[in-house]
C-alpha cells in the first residue's frame, strides 16, 4: 500500500498547469452531497477529510452493504456516488446499479487500485473510474463530470 499526502495544504483549486483540460465546474446552487464507500477505514476517512475541505457535504459507508442500506433510507440525500471497485460481498458497480433502479440518473464514480482499471469493464459507461492513488483534484473533477453526465442524459431525455 502507498499512501500519497500534499505537499501542502494550499486551499487553493488551480492546478491547471498539470492539465490541458479545461477544469470542471458545477452549475448547482450547493455543493454536491458526496455518498463515500471504501472498506478501508483509512483511504474512507482521508477522502472524506480531502472533500470535505473542498466543502463537500460528506456520507460514509463502510461498504457494499452499509451504502445499500443508506441508499434505500434516504435515495435523495446523495447528489453522487463515490466507491471503491473491489469489496467483500458487494462491489461498488452493485451499488451503483442497486441506486440507478431507484433514481436512473445517479451520477457516481469508482475508484480502484487495480493495476489494469480498464479490465472493470462491465461498469456503466458514464461512471469515471479513477485509479489509485488518485489526485484531490481529479476526485474532484470526477465527481463533477458524472454529474454533468447524468445532467445531460436529463436534457436529451427531456
Amino acid at each position: 500500500m502507498e499512501l500519497w499526502l500534499p505537499r501542502s495544504f494550499d486551499n487553493s483549486f488551480n492546478d491547471n498547469a498539470a492539465s490541458n483540460e479545461e477544469p470542471v465546474t458545477y452549475s448547482g446552487k450547493e455543493t454536491p452531497s458526496v455518498l463515500l464507500i471504501d472498506d478501508s477505514s483509512v483511504l474512507r476517512q482521508l477522502t472524506a477529510e480531502s472533500l470535505r475541505r473542498r466543502g463537500f457535504p460528506v456520507t460514509c459507508a463502510s461498504g457494499g452493504a452499509e451504502a445499500l442500506a443508506a441508499i434505500e433510507r434516504a435515495p435523495h440525500d446523495f447528489d453522487v456516488i463515490v466507491t471503491d471497485f473491489a469489496m467483500p460481498l458487494i462491489t461498488g458497480i452493485d451499488v451503483i446499479r442497486f441506486a440507478r433502479n431507484l433514481r436512473g440518473d445517479w451520477p457516481a464514480v469508482i475508484v480502484t487500485g487495480y493495476a489494469e482499471a480498464d479490465t472493470i469493464s462491465d461498469r456503466p459507461s458514464d461512471v469515471p473510474l479513477l485509479s489509485k492513488p488518485f489526485r484531490e483534484k481529479d476526485l474532484i473533477e470526477g465527481i463533477f463530470r458524472a454529474i454533468a453526465q447524468a445532467a445531460s442524459k436529463i436534457t436529451k431525455a427531456g
